[in-house]
């Protein structure tokens, strides 16, 4: 997970919230409309797993506080988050005699109720998750472990398989980078190579954070900090 910052509601949003709308009384474009500005406030990556997001139908909108509560205002900016396919896709696993769901996010969750919300200001979300070098998510605080690891399934293998993918690749690019002459030529690498990481506008590359440890005399800016 990143922190998302939720910035103003498109028209569609603002619109649909004056009539009180409720899920499915949206007009033509309108669902689209809101998918593409919450990709675009999300930087490309879904809000739980970050994942690549895609501008079509595989991407969905998920409402942080469930539709299901009778306080939740459907169209409520701040409540929409863009979500990816959550594993619909892939395979049951079957390890140690238990059958592993490769459902995740919010095809994971249904209506469960959250406490760790990307979009709040507080708590503040990448302070609360870590990425270990096996790919698996964890908890800072132990309260959130079960809305990590169960309710939201991020450790399903199909993420925790891409997360090391990009981990070992990142790892391996910087022991090159350490086999240069001189820490100024190894530091200028390193920030070319985080630099696609940590752009200031558009999408960002899916891909886990903690990197920074890894570079030359931890000199270099912070490290990767947006999972798959």
């Amino acid at each position: 997970m990143r922190t998302i910052q939720k910035g103003a509601p498109p028209p569609a949003a603002v619109r649909l919230h004056a009539q009180r709308a409720t899920w499915g009384e949206e007009g033509p474009g309108d669902k689209e409309a809101l998918r593409d500005a919450a990709i675009a406030e999300q930087r490309g990556l879904c809000a739980y797993c970050n994942g690549r997001l895609l501008r079509d139908r595989t991407t969905s909108l998920e409402h942080w506080r469930p539709r299901s509560d009778p306080n939740t205002s459907h169209f409520e900016w701040r409540n929409l988050l863009a979500v990816c396919p959550g594993g619909q896709q892939d395979e049951w696993l079957r390890a140690d005699g238990k059958l592993l769901s490769p459902l995740h996010c919010d095809k994971s969750r249904g209506n469960q109720p959250l406490a760790l919300n990307p979009a709040a200001p507080t708590p503040d979300t990448e302070t609360l998750v870590r990425y270990l070098p096996d790919g698996k998510v964890a908890a800072n605080d132990t309260r959130y472990e079960v809305e990590l690891l169960t309710t939201l399934n991020l450790n399903a293998a199909v993420l925790v398989r891409s997360r090391k993918s990009v981990i070992d690749a990142v790892i391996s690019k910087i022991q090159r980078i350490l086999g240069l002459p001189g820490h100024a030529a190894q530091l200028k690498a390193v920030r070319a190579l985080l630099t696609p990481y940590e752009a200031a506008v558009g999408d960002l590359r899916p891909t886990p954070r903690g990197v920074a440890a890894l570079t030359p005399r931890g000199e270099a800016r912070r490290g990767p900090r947006h999972p798959p």
